[in-house]
């Protein structure tokens, strides 16, 4: 079973923008292939919004999913836009949102329960269904007619002769699941393994919900218009409701929250819509996010349990982080049985202690979280560990976390390391627990260890078998040509994160020996390396010179050619969409010494736009700065001249 990501369990500070945005990909590959997500959609979207702070211009936010995704089924183009709302956890923020769009003082609404299930787009032909394709990457998804036919409130022949697209939403209500509770965690998860099974089985217990409808031979005016014409073709309909203001939305939104529970099947919020058709089209859409519509969520539901036990795990960069057992707990369709106390800080603040009856939920409807404690068994907290739990080396207590320093010798940030370095090299099939027998075995010490392995080595570890032994070792020598860029990032070094790398090796430290012998002051004299991170990164990597080392012993570096610099020295911003995904862009530019910037301002050298008439905010203010706008073709000139 595949690892489940909680908020604790990844290292903000260490972890890459690239190493983030895979996970965030790999992510979306299970939301959208699989009944078993790797993590909640609360600790995606806070992810989500950290790597538009860190890379902006990431391939994952040009793309929603992934249409390359490997799910047996073939692979089709919409005909209808599927992006996904942008989001808001409270009423300001809500409001805030629109306030920004500068709309009318005197914008109308419409507001939907937000289904909680998996979007499809029906596509009719003179009223006959004519294909089933799931949302996928926003662009082409998953043709599934054969499975959606089946479903409940399907309807392969309309009223009408309707040539157009319809979204609906596939939930599987709480009655339903009952049924096949047994084969699923939860609804949505139901849902999902469902829609995509390939032998079509159980998809009787799936009903689709409109949402939305697209044709180009019919003019709408408003949400509402939409509304009713899909009533006109007894297609039934996500719940709607008009609101002239921001305090009726409100007022709609208390009363779900009310009746949440009540609803026949899952919704984790409102979606909140602008009426007017004319409006929205003005407004657009930002990386497949509509910008006349938002999600307004749900807060999480919360239920009271005992804690039962306190254990304190160690990362592999040495964090420690408390994990509570409790009494077993049923919320939102998930039994609870364990729930992170994120560091010792939040320990202390709130009394947390073994016996304390407490107050948990689920962020996101997924994530287990301590929301407060209810009543204590024992006055004061737990015991704070000032000795690694693993290797017993004294902490070393810094802000709100504490670490063990023992980087080298300490078992648990041994394992934690080897992990990390067949994760960063995207070594497949290798389990924790299989790590860890062959570090018990003393067969991997070190990450230059794993290309020393024989087949005969693992096929025997957890009943792996020899195929499955036969492909992790052809994985691991298919990296014995690295980058210098992933020979460091894949030795695990605190502090130096792959982007970090990249920059040092761009300013000319471009042999391992280079980097290896890198001193504080040049580490310095990089844009951006102060003395406090110059001095972490020095001593991290004297620190880590074995596992260097055992790699370089293995490997071949890559060459790397060096670009024409003919981009040095200028900033470059996009606007709209170009011919290439934005990640493809960012690329080529800083491939040839330029920069990409996020927004645009006076220091801006140039707007890239293929739009000559652009209504964006980043097309204005370069206009106002008199900055000049090119397009994708003259940039690829300049690149070339």
């Amino acid at each position: 079973m595949a690892k489940f990501f909680n908020l604790s369990d990844i290292d903000l500070q260490k972890i890459s923008p690239n190493q983030l945005g895979q996970l965030l990909i790999e992510a979306k590959q299970a939301y959208y292939t699989t009944a078993q997500p790797i993590m909640s959609d609360h600790t995606y979207d806070t992810l989500e919004n950290i790597l538009r702070q860190k890379a902006p211009h990431h391939r994952l936010f040009s793309t929603i999913g992934n249409s390359n995704f490997k799910t047996g089924w073939p692979k089709k183009k919409h005909s209808m836009p599927m992006g996904s709302q942008n989001k808001a956890t409270n009423y300001r923020d809500m409001i805030h949102y629109f306030e920004l769009k500068k709309i009318p003082p005197q914008t109308t609404f419409v507001v939907q329960p937000k289904c909680d299930g998996i979007s499809l787009e029906l596509i009719y032909k003179q009223g006959q269904l004519d294909k089933a394709i799931t949302r996928g990457d926003g662009r082409a998804g998953d043709l599934i007619t054969q499975n959606v036919v089946k479903m409940k409130n399907c309807q392969t022949r309309l009223n009408q002769k309707f040539t157009g697209s319809i979204r609906c939403e596939i939930v599987v209500t709480y009655q339903d699941f009952q049924k096949i509770k047994q084969d699923y965690s939860n609804p949505r998860n139901a849902a999902s393994g469902i829609s995509q099974r390939l032998d079509s089985q159980l998809s009787q217990f799936c009903t689709l919900i409109a949402v939305d409808i697209y044709s180009s031979q019919l003019d709408f005016k408003t949400e509402t218009d939409k509304i009713t014409y899909l009533k006109q073709l007894k297609i039934p309909t996500v719940e709607s409701h008009p609101a002239n203001s921001f305090a009726s939305i409100e007022k709609i939104y208390q009363n779900y929250l009310k009746k949440r529970s009540t609803h026949p099947f899952d919704i984790d919020g409102l979606v909140v819509k602008i009426n007017n058709i004319q409006l929205q089209q003005k407004l657009g859409s930002l990386h497949q996010h509509p910008k006349h519509q938002i999600a307004y969520k749900f807060p999480p539901e919360t239920k009271q349990t005992q804690i039962l036990d306190i254990d304190w795990t160690v990362g592999p960069m040495g964090r420690i982080t408390p994990v509570a057992k409790v009494e077993p707990v049923q919320i939102s369709g998930a039994i609870i049985n364990y729930i992170s106390l994120a560091n010792y800080q939040l320990v202390k603040q709130q009394q947390v202690n073994i016996g304390d009856i407490v107050q948990i939920s689920r962020r996101g409807d997924v994530i287990p979280h301590l929301e407060k404690v209810v009543n204590k068994l024992k006055l004061g907290h737990v015991t704070i560990p000032q000795k690694c739990p693993s290797c017993h080396q004294s902490l070393i207590f810094e802000d709100k976390n504490s670490y063990c320093p023992n980087l080298n010798q300490c078992p648990a940030q041994i394992l934690g390391s080897l992990r990390l370095f067949c994760q960063n090299l995207e070594i497949k099939g290798l389990s924790e627990q299989t790590i860890k027998k062959l570090y018990q075995q003393k067969l991997v010490k070190l990450p230059g260890d794993f290309y020393k392995l024989q087949i005969s080595d693992i096929q025997n570890l957890d009943g792996l078998g020899k195929k499955s032994a036969t492909n992790i070792i052809n994985q691991i020598q298919a990296k014995r040509k690295l980058s210098l860029s992933q020979v460091f990032h894949a030795s695990v070094i605190p502090n130096f994160s792959l982007a970090r790398i990249k920059q040092i090796t761009s300013a000319g430290y471009q042999t391992p020996s280079k980097i290896i012998n890198i001193a504080i002051p040049q580490l310095q004299a990089i844009d951006g390396i102060q003395q406090t991170l110059a001095t972490k990164i020095h001593q991290a990597i004297q620190l880590r010179r074995s596992f260097i080392q055992s790699i370089l012993d293995q490997v071949q570096i890559k060459k790397t050619s060096r670009k024409k610099q003919s981009l040095k020295n200028l900033n470059f911003c996009i606007t709209g969409q170009l011919d290439t995904p934005r990640s493809q862009d960012k690329k080529l530019i800083e491939a040839h010494g330029g920069k990409l910037l996020s927004a645009v301002s006076k220091n801006l050298s140039y707007l890239v736009s293929n739009s000559t008439t652009s209504n964006s905010a980043k097309f204005k203010k370069a206009q106002q700065l008199n900055i000049p706008i090119i397009n994708q073709k003259q940039l690829i000139n300049m690149i070339n001249h």
